[in-house]
């Protein structure tokens, strides 16, 4: 995937608050690649890490993951 957004064209910026869990030992996913996602949200986007933990989050550490996820969903108000 492409790291910027100019060049990916056909899928376009992510509109949508986002949340990106990383963690410090994943094996396929760097820091900075795993940062650089935010070139392509235009929303509020916010950069989680998790120390420790390999690229299996949900499997090794899923109640973090899950808060995470209730805190984004808390923080965005509902459509009116």
């Amino acid at each position: 995937m492409p790291l910027d957004i100019s060049i990916g064209g056909r899928a376009g910026a992510i509109t949508v608050p986002t949340t990106y869990v990383w963690s410090t030992d994943d094996a396929a996913i760097g820091h900075r690649a795993a940062q650089l996602t935010s070139r392509w949200v235009t929303d509020p986007f916010d950069f989680k890490v998790l120390e420790g933990v390999s690229h299996w989050i949900p499997e090794q550490v899923p109640d973090k993951l899950a808060a995470y996820i209730l805190e984004r969903i808390r923080s965005v108000s509902p459509a009116t």
